[in-house]
């Protein structure tokens, strides 16, 4: 009886092994595979970063923000590369978040603060120039007026702000109702709520 039940169990596992065999998908190799296509362009410029976040402009140009490295600029169609770092620029630290306003304004969320790129020039906002409460920036989101509304906290310090060009407004639990001071993403919904 034994024997039999062991015999059953081998001939169910190999029915099992069988079964998950014929059903594995057919590797395809990447080139086949209309879901994942690499720019071998882009591996060349990327290699040795660690990539943070990335956004495209109107231009297909590439923005691409890093782990302490600076921010790429990556033109597609000529293989041009730029790299703004605190060498050449008041990019610094940590890029968490790239967004863009209606005008085409680079907005950069740093370790280091918030930095403003209108295409010519770099402007760096953080605690000794604005009232950002904290100079780590984790999360942009812009409004359809172009408001900029952004994380400036670290651990229990810090809130969220809302920058429109000229006035600033810092919320924190003390004087909102939000439920702590560490927020790390900001964005809006469909309705346009802000979450």
């Amino acid at each position: 009886m034994q024997k039999l039940l062991t015999m059953k169990n081998s001939i169910l596992l190999f029915t099992l092994l069988a079964i998950l065999f014929a059903c594995q998908k057919e590797q395809v190799e990447p080139a086949e595979n209309p879901y994942y296509q690499i720019n071998e362009s882009y591996t060349h410029i990327l290699e040795g970063y660690s990539v943070m976040d990335i956004i495209f402009d109107q231009n297909g140009t590439a923005w691409i923000g890093t782990l302490s490295d600076g921010l790429i600029k990556y033109q597609p169609g000529t293989g041009s590369t730029q790299i703004f770092n605190s060498n050449n620029s008041p990019v610094s630290g940590n890029i968490w978040d790239i967004q863009f306003d209606s005008k085409g304004n680079l907005w950069i969320g740093c370790s280091d603060g918030l930095v403003k790129y209108d295409g010519e020039t770099f402007t760096r906002f953080d605690t000794t120039n604005s009232p950002i409460p904290e100079d780590v920036i984790w999360s942009i989101a812009i409004d359809d007026n172009d408001v900029l509304w952004f994380s400036g906290s670290r651990a229990n310090k810090g809130g969220l702000v809302k920058y429109d060009g000229t006035n600033w407004t810092v919320y924190t639990p003390e004087n909102s109702a939000l439920p702590t001071n560490n927020i790390t993403r900001v964005v809006f919904d469909k309705n346009k709520d802000l979450w």
